[in-house]
């Protein structure tokens, strides 16, 4: 299954690079890198993997890249 996921967003990357020419390269060394890191942490243990990804998520929101909807309740 994870795989399968990493292949679709592979395959969503490259139909972006097809349009963003300019990009190409820094982008699939990008996805390269973070397949390689991918691959390394689902040999780690579970919960270290969900520290990881909460650590991931955190900096990832903390600088931007991510945004957190809020919704008015």
């Amino acid at each position: 299954m994870q795989n399968d996921t990493i292949g679709l967003i592979k395959n969503a990357l490259i139909e972006y690079v097809k349009s963003h020419n300019e990009h190409n390269g820094k982008i699939m060394e990008f996805f390269d890198k973070v397949e390689g890191a991918t691959k390394i942490a689902q040999s780690l243990p579970i919960e270290t993997q969900k520290d990881l990804r909460n650590i991931i998520l955190s900096i990832l929101v903390a600088n931007g890249i991510l945004t957190i909807p809020f919704e008015n309740y």
